[in-house]
């Protein structure tokens, strides 16, 4: 979300239904080491946004966070 300045506002997407319908129903674009998942939000000028990391390149949860 934009604020006054044209600063972006982030906003931390909590609870777990949301996360999975984003990475079910949102497009993706995809790299060799990551997949951005995002939504566009259709009431605001914004986007949800999740990253995830894939586990063929990174093995330990530590790594990939």
């Amino acid at each position: 979300m934009l604020t006054k300045k044209n600063e972006v506002s982030l906003k931390r997407l909590k609870g777990e239904k949301r996360i999975e319908f984003l990475f079910r129903v949102g497009k993706r674009l995809h790299s060799t080491h990551l997949i951005l998942h995002y939504l566009p939000i259709e009431e605001e000028e914004a986007f949800h946004l999740g990253v995830s990391v894939t586990k063929k390149h990174f093995k330990r949860a530590v790594d990939r966070n």
